[in-house]
């Protein structure tokens, strides 16, 4: 369920940017943005990658190896 009233700055420090602090609106866009494709694949977003701890999120499968980040969500 996602709180459309939600304050994300609530959950970072004062002058820290909820885009790419904020735990709540991550776990929003992985839900949001994880999806079947039209071929049938699941395009699933994961957070905490091990190779790469700084990114937002990814995904990794035989369709290849995406980063993303909260500004830039697009396929």
């Amino acid at each position: 369920m996602i709180d459309v009233d939600f304050n994300f700055f609530t959950e970072v420090r004062e002058g820290q940017d909820p885009d790419s602090k904020s735990p709540t609106l991550r776990n929003y866009h992985k839900l949001l943005w994880s999806k079947p494709l039209p071929s049938g694949k699941i395009f699933e977003l994961r957070d905490n990658p091990p190779e790469l701890s700084k990114n937002y999120l990814y995904h990794k499968s035989d369709l290849g190896y995406f980063v993303l980040g909260s500004d830039a969500i697009t396929l």
